[in-house]
């Protein structure tokens, strides 16, 4: 009976570990999609600058082919 016991503290030890080791996993892999939204935002903004300046002007005449 003792063995069992014994032997069912261990595999929660281990378990425990387990769910605190995914956790930190998980916590990691958030603060790396929020630095990703914030990188993709300035990018995303950069972009939209970028046709803003490249933009012919709403009173161009349009091209002729």
């Amino acid at each position: 009976m003792d063995d069992r016991i014994t032997e069912l503290e261990v595999k929660i030890l281990h378990q425990e570990k387990l769910v605190d080791d995914l956790n930190q996993v998980i916590i990691e892999q958030w603060r790396d999609i929020d630095l990703l939204k914030k990188k993709f935002n300035l990018l995303n903004d950069m972009v939209r600058q970028m046709d803003l300046k490249s933009a012919p002007p709403a009173d161009a005449p349009p091209p002729h082919f």
